[in-house]
């Protein structure tokens, strides 16, 4: 359930009028307050997967290309934020969706000074562009943003419902539709289900070109792979129908 949801919710939304209250987003305990974002991620799209998903994505590159334990890496938290910059050429605002990490103050030198040793610009699939980069070097940091701005345009999801966060059907799914160029796996629970059971919830991330077709087969031969697929793993079939929703 999201905030925006809780907000709409008629108790809770009398509530916030009375007393003049609002509900944040804060991805830190209550203790933690010192907190400074150091910069965003060009590459990923926060819409299509959770911050706790990508958190992990960044820890297991940083290990990877840092070299070092997860020990000693400072706890960070990454939030979806709109991110925005003037254009110096024509002094429009640009802006983007993007994931920007955050750190608490004592630990802002050494986490940057890792990421940068982890995010270099020979990386391809995932680039940390500091926010300090808006005042050294402005242009560049805005020529981020539209390149940001330009994937979100560029790619499209495809959203399946109804299979069980369990089935691991991912590697089945890039296997079978070669439109897909990334799975991300979201526990939910079905407004179908009255039970309340997690049924699970697949984005098959795509580009925009190849939508038309992945759509195509989809429809044509997904059921059938899910079939195959739970006769050679012994999984159980879902207790719904799968339910596909096009975005």
């Amino acid at each position: 359930m999201t905030l925006t949801t809780i907000r709409k919710e008629p108790t809770v939304s009398k509530a916030l009028q009375r007393t003049f209250g609002n509900l944040v987003y804060y991805p830190w305990t209550e203790d933690v307050h010192d907190v400074v974002p150091l910069g965003f991620f060009l590459g990923p799209l926060p819409k299509y997967m959770t911050t706790t998903q990508f958190e992990e994505e960044v820890l297991q590159y940083v290990v990877a290309k840092a070299h070092m334990e997860p020990k000693r890496i400072p706890k960070y938290r990454c939030v979806m934020e709109t991110v925005s910059a003037y254009l110096p050429e024509t002094d429009n605002r640009v802006k983007c969706q993007a994931f920007t990490i955050q750190v608490e103050k004592v630990n802002a030198q050494k986490l940057n000074k890792i990421l940068q040793q982890a995010f270099t610009p020979a990386t391809k699939q995932l680039l940390f562009v500091p926010f300090e980069g808006r005042r050294s070097q402005p242009v560049d940091f805005a020529q981020a943003i539209l390149s940001q701005a330009a994937l979100e345009g560029k790619h499209r999801i495809v959203a399946i419902h109804g299979i069980h966060p369990d089935t691991k059907f991912e590697g089945v799914l890039q296997q079978a539709f070669p439109q897909v160029m990334k799975v991300y796996s979201t526990p939910t629970t079905s407004y179908l289900n009255t039970g309340g059971e997690p049924l699970g919830r697949y984005n098959l991330l795509c580009l925009t070109t190849d939508f038309p077709a992945l759509c195509v087969a989809l429809n044509s031969t997904l059921a059938d792979t899910y079939r195959n697929f739970t006769q050679q793993t012994g999984s159980p079939p879902p207790k719904l129908p799968m339910q596909n929703k096009w975005e």
